[in-house]
C-alpha cells in the first residue's frame, strides 16, 4: 500500500486550520482523515485538531468499523461542545470530518461536511461523498450542474458540522481493486480544481506523492484561496 499525505496554507488565509490522521495498522490497514476546521483563526484550528485527536483512539480490530467511526464522530463532536462551554470565546467553532479506514480489500468511511472522499479507478475519479451543503443537495437532486454547484455562493455554508449540534454521518462501504488510489481532501483542493482536472493529474502517476504535490499546485494555480490538504493511499 502507497500512502502520501499533503497540505498547504493556501495562498489567502492566515493560518492553516485544516488538519489530517494518517495511521497505519500493519501493511494491509490504514487510517486516512482530513478535518477542515471553522469559527475563527484559533478556534478552527482547535475544533479540527480535537476532531483528529478524537479518531487516533481508532482501534482496526472493531467489529463493525462504520459504527466504530459513526462512535468517534460522536465523541468528537461532544468534545468541542464541551470546549464551548469552558470557553465561550470558541462559541461557534467546528470542522468537517472525513475518515476512511482500508483493511485489506474493503474501505470503510464515514463523513460530515464539505471535505470528501473520491475513488481514482482505471483512470476514472469517481466521488464517494456528498457534500452537507445547499449546492450539493440541489446537485444530488438534478436541480443544478457540477460547474454551478462548485461556483454556487452557498458552497462554503454547511448544513452540519462536528460541533455544531445534532448530526448525521454519511457512511458506506467499498470494495477495493488493485491500483485504486482513495483520497480524501479538504474544500481548499475541491472548490478549485475540477473533477476532470484532478482525475487528469492522477491519472499515470508513478507515485501517489508527487500526484498530490500535483493537485496542490493546481490549487495554488487557481486562487489558492482556502487551505488545501489531501492524504492518499494507493492499494
Amino acid at each position: 500500500m502507497e500512502i502520501a499525505r499533503e497540505t498547504h496554507q493556501g495562498l489567502k488565509r492566515a493560518n492553516n486550520q485544516d488538519r489530517y490522521l494518517v495511521r497505519e495498522y500493519g501493511p494491509e490497514a490504514v487510517l486516512l482523515a482530513v478535518a477542515d476546521g471553522m469559527g475563527g483563526e484559533a478556534a478552527g484550528d482547535r475544533a479540527a485538531q480535537i476532531a483528529i485527536d478524537s479518531l487516533e483512539n481508532f482501534q482496526s480490530e472493531a467489529a463493525d468499523p462504520i459504527l466504530h467511526l459513526q462512535s468517534l464522530f460522536k465523541q468528537a463532536s461532544e468534545n468541542i461542545e464541551d470546549q464551548v462551554r469552558q470557553n465561550f470565546q470558541m462559541s461557534g467553532m467546528g470542522t468537517t470530518l472525513t475518515a476512511v479506514f482500508l483493511l485489506r480489500d474493503r474501505a470503510y468511511w464515514a463523513q460530515v461536511g464539505d471535505s470528501r472522499l473520491y475513488l481514482f479507478r482505471a483512470g476514472k475519479l469517481k466521488r464517494m461523498t456528498w457534500d452537507h451543503t445547499l449546492p450539493d443537495t440541489l446537485l444530488k437532486e438534478g436541480n443544478i450542474t457540477t460547474e454551478e454547484a462548485r461556483n454556487h455562493p452557498a458552497q462554503h455554508l454547511l448544513l452540519q458540522c462536528i460541533g455544531c449540534g445534532r448530526f448525521k454521518a454519511s457512511t458506506g462501504i467499498l470494495e477495493l481493486e488493485t491500483d485504486d488510489i482513495l483520497l480524501v481532501s479538504s474544500d481548499g483542493l475541491n472548490h478549485e480544481v475540477p473533477e476532470e482536472e484532478i482525475a487528469a493529474l492522477l491519472t499515470g502517476a508513478e507515485d501517489v506523492a508527487g500526484a498530490l504535490k500535483k493537485l496542490v499546485q493546481a490549487a495554488l494555480n487557481a486562487g489558492g484561496r482556502d487551505n488545501i490538504t489531501i492524504v492518499a493511499a494507493r492499494v
